[in-house]
């Protein structure tokens, strides 16, 4: 198999496995931001006769989908007005709206908890269901429309506010005002329009659904004839060209394992056939982008000589504080490590900026599309984020169809692409072409083109201190690789007779997922802590030492400081500072003595129930290779794990936890390493502290007298443990 094939079978559309249904569409159409969709929605709504079917992730009836364009063919009214007027004027119309039931630790207002508010409609043809049929955490997150099951959008964008902008994204627009009358920062979005075969699969998507959140039993397939009406009207927006015709469109989904349906991933698998697949550029625009399982297929192909470009295009900041603290956290990390991966050169990082947006409504445009282009061959437009809860948690959908042989899609998804890029740079999409044409890489044409003095592009350098970014590469994290995807198949036909047998096992990933999400939270709200609540003053070891110092409970507080620093990766050393300054070197060592012990045994825990393929994956080969060979040499093993240099003292813990260390070994080597230091800081600190007070000739002598014989002893006592575990019988050096 040449390298064309395989990378054309790694993107084709395997139903049941990448995607759920690949459908014909005799007209497709890319609509840039909600001022397009919503204008062609619009009039496909005016032309509904038999039924409306519409998901959401949010719906807010108040909206304004009409608001003064040029070739408006409809009267400027809400989304409400406009949803009762068809149905007043249809007697056949049928209308069905289902938004999900928002969790309160999702919402970012009051308003966002009285969903009803803005969801409400009081007609008998117009029904409207609140979705809960998901698990904790989770959420319905799919956009679509369906109008007559002859037209369906889908994509990115919600009916709902604070999404409608044009593709001048204007500072200052004063349509682009929120109900209530609050203005936002520009927004970016696509939304893709099928017709035909795809967006009656789309209606059935939607029946399904809908039959679910309210308990129904699913007869999909046998309404659909209902809802296309007799053809005798079209919805396709009048006037609309297509940007393709008579093309196969791939409808993929996530939905998670729930109420006796099974789980499926399809989304997941298809970004890594389509990752794998790409010859010579990826073309990413994304609102977040944490998911380690995509990092990692993109730093592998970052890593090929001969591998494709990587553009990616994000926002600079996020909305919410959940997705300060999660996305927006999570996103440095990943993008070191696409850094890190990069050997040639082929990987750009971008944020959209404009000119005199308001610091109140954030830093950068804000991109909330779901769009991934390959080689202008391969176009993907949905709802699915790359994070973990579009992968795996969250209901999603995603549109894709693939050129192939087909030179017409490939330049109405090349002509897209252009597009895209020229309106974030303000300028012509002919450029941005001639750009390319003239030798440059994707990359490197958007770097020509910038001018920071209008609407642009700007390297994307999210600010965390590099502690941050540690911790969170060390986090356990779900991945899913190429192989799954090629064992895919096999793994459906097995899946049905473990279950016909009574022998399926249960899900590993589910069982650990909760324990792994509450550790992660934790570490959350503690970073976000540190860093921007109550303790933020409190990181100098000055001031830590003086709020312990302070304390009734001295000594129990410091062990805390302990327990979590250790988890934190702080540095242990920087942790005996603070006893000393805060208790004295006497009693301050006792207590870090203590503490150290005390975290090495719950740090020893964290890895004992991460596991070693965690070890593996976090850690890296080295020290997981070591670990292995620590657990079988005894002691011998442990002191030279215990003794790698450059590594944090809680890693090094977590990784003894993983590893098949005995914890009685654990522990002996953890205080042969550990507690001489700490008594060898108590004893030359009084001495020093006593040279300081009385600096004579003898008090010095005797200083110095110290300080030798400890460095002496220090050296002796570790050379002998050095020879004794490399005499032969240990673990060789890696």
């Amino acid at each position: 198999m040449t390298n064309t094939d395989a990378a054309q079978s790694n993107s084709d559309f395997l139903p049941g496995v990448n995607c759920w249904r690949a459908e014909h569409a005799s007209r497709v159409a890319y609509l840039r931001n909600a001022d397009a969709y919503y204008h062609e929605l619009a009039r496909s709504i005016r032309a509904a006769r038999r039924s409306v079917r519409i998901l959401g992730w949010d719906f807010d009836r108040r909206i304004r989908l009409v608001r003064g364009r040029p070739d408006d063919k409809v009267d400027p009214c809400t989304l409400g007005e406009l949803l009762l007027g068809c149905v007043e004027a249809q007697p056949e119309l049928e209308i069905r709206i289902l938004v999900w039931d928002k969790a309160p630790i999702f919402a970012n207002t009051l308003e966002d908890l009285d969903i009803l508010k803005t969801v409400r409609l009081e007609h008998p043809r117009i029904h409207v269901t609140l979705d809960a049929d998901h698990p904790t955490l989770s959420s319905h997150h799919q956009k679509i429309v369906v109008v007559d099951d002859c037209v369906a959008y889908s994509g990115g964008i919600d009916l709902t506010r604070a999404r409608w902008d044009t593709a001048e994204h204007a500072t200052e627009d004063e349509r682009r005002i929120a109900p209530g009358e609050h203005p936002y920062r520009p927004y970016h979005d696509v939304q893709m329009l099928v017709d035909s075969d795809a967006a009656a699969a789309l209606g059935e998507l939607c029946r399904i659904r809908w039959s679910r959140a309210n308990g129904e039993s699913e007869q999909a397939r046998e309404s659909a004839a209902a809802d296309a009406g007799d053809g005798s009207s079209d919805p396709w927006p009048q006037g609309l060209e297509p940007d393709a015709r008579d093309v196969d469109v791939a409808i993929s989904r996530t939905e998670p394992e729930w109420n006796g349906h099974e789980e499926v991933r399809e989304i997941e698998r298809l970004y890594h056939g389509q990752i794998a697949a790409a010859r010579r550029h990826i073309f990413i625009e994304q609102q977040y982008f944490t998911d380690s399982g995509i990092c990692d297929a993109l730093c592998r192909r970052l890593g090929e000589k001969d591998g494709p470009e990587v553009l990616l295009i994000m926002p600079r900041d996020t909305t919410g504080l959940l997705a300060r603290l999660t996305m927006e956290s999570l996103l440095p990390e990943r993008l070191r490590r696409l850094r890190d991966a990069d050997r040639f050169g082929r990987f750009r990082a971008f944020y959209p900026d404009a000119p005199g947006i308001p610091s109140t409504q954030g830093e950068s445009i804000n991109v909330h599309t779901k769009l991934l282009i390959i080689d202008d061959e391969i176009l993907r437009v949905g709802s699915a984020n790359l994070n973990g809860k579009s992968m795996w948690m969250d209901t999603e959908c995603d549109l894709s169809v693939n050129a192939h042989d087909d030179a017409a899609l490939a330049e109405s998804i090349a002509a897209l692409r252009h597009s895209l890029i020229a309106e974030l740079l303000a300028c012509d999409p002919e450029r941005v072409a001639q750009a390319e044409r003239d030798g440059a890489s994707w990359g490197e044409a958007i770097e020509k083109l910038c001018d920071p003095d209008k609407r642009t592009l700007r390297p994307l350098e999210p600010k965390a201190p590099r502690w941050w970014v540690t911790l969170v590469g060390w986090l356990p994290a779900r991945t899913t690789t190429q192989s799954d995807f090629l064992a895919a198949a096999q793994e459906r036909g097995d899946a049905s007779q473990r279950k016909d047998n009574g022998t399926e096992p249960q899900n590993e990933d589910r069982r650990r997922r909760w324990p792994v999400l509450g550790a992660v939270a934790v570490l959350l709200i503690l970073a976000a802590m540190w860093s921007w609540g109550p303790l933020a003053n409190m990181a100098d070891p000055d001031v830590l030492a003086g709020t312990i110092r302070s304390s009734t409970w001295a000594g129990p507080v410091l062990l805390g400081l302990y327990c979590v620093g250790v988890l934190l990766m702080a540095p242990v050393h920087l942790l005996h500072v603070v006893a000393g300054l805060a208790l004295g070197l006497r009693e301050g060592m006792l207590w870090a003595a203590i503490g150290t012990m005390v975290s090495a045994v719950l740090s020893y825990s964290v890895g004992a129930l991460t596991g070693e393929d965690v070890l593996q994956r976090r850690f890296g080969s080295r020290v997981a290779g070591l670990s292995e060979r620590a657990g079988r040499s005894g002691l011998r093993g442990a002191l030279v794990l215990r003794l790698l240099p450059g590594l944090p003292f809680g890693l090094v813990n977590i990784a003894f936890g993983a590893s098949p260390v005995k914890f009685s070994t654990y522990m002996y080597a953890t205080a042969l390493i550990m507690l001489p230091s700490l008594l060898a800081i108590a004893v030359f600190g009084e001495r020093a502290q006593a040279a300081w007070r009385d600096p004579s000739v003898a008090s010095v002598a005797i200083l110095a007298a110290t300080a030798v014989a400890l460095l002496g002893g220090v050296w002796l006592f570790s050379r002998s443990l050095r020879r004794w575990s490399d005499d032969g019988r240990g673990p060789s050096k890696g």
